[in-house]
């Protein structure tokens, strides 16, 4: 058995980077909020896109997944004696972008793009904020997100405040999202890895 997040990884990580959503069966709401396939990317080996030591040719469109916190919260119900109960986790999306004309070259374009690496860099705050925007708006639409067949239950997410930026000053950006998400677990399944 996985993990007991990894329904959530998975679907995060197809959203994300495997265009979920952009295609039938899904209906045309959802297929306008997907994101392209290949438009972001995960971070080199996981690591902290914080990471002094991060690969600076893979940190643009590279995106980290931070787990912050789970826990039942004052909306959930969570009698263990129930035979489902609710649990409120916590996670910030954080995306990376470089910025300055003398790194147009590390600029990650999803395949079909018509964007420019050389305007991208000088309008690094104004790329960022869309191309987040884009992947919020998918990984928070209940038809792409919402799943009720896996083990824990993708019941919903939302976004919480609002996108950050925050730039390094060595040409690397981070957009950071914070996302609650809210899973219906099993009370008599293990979750053992």
């Amino acid at each position: 058995m996985a993990y007991f997040l990894q329904p959530l990884e998975d679907r995060l990580v197809a959203i994300l980077e495997s265009n979920r959503g952009g295609a039938a069966p899904f209906s045309a709401a959802a297929q306008g909020r997907a994101v392209t396939a290949k438009t972001f990317r995960r971070s080199a080996d996981k690591m902290p896109l914080l990471d002094p030591e991060y690969p600076g040719d893979r940190f643009d469109s590279a995106y980290q997944l931070d787990y912050l916190s789970l826990g039942s919260g004052p909306e959930a119900y969570g009698n263990p004696l129930d035979a489902v109960s609710l649990r409120e986790l916590t996670l910030v999306l954080r995306i990376g972008f470089v910025y300055g004309v003398a790194l147009y070259r590390y600029v990650a374009r999803a395949p079909a793009s018509q964007e420019d690496a050389a305007v991208a860099v000088v309008d690094a705050d104004l790329r960022a904020l869309s191309l987040v925007e884009k992947a919020v708006r998918a990984v928070t639409y209940p038809e792409i997100f919402t799943d009720t067949a896996t083990d824990p239950a993708l019941v919903d997410c939302t976004r919480v405040g609002p996108t950050t930026l925050e730039k390094n000053g060595s040409g690397q950006m981070i957009a950071s999202t914070t996302l609650r998400i809210w899973l219906q677990m099993t009370n008599g399944s293990a979750y053992t890895p």
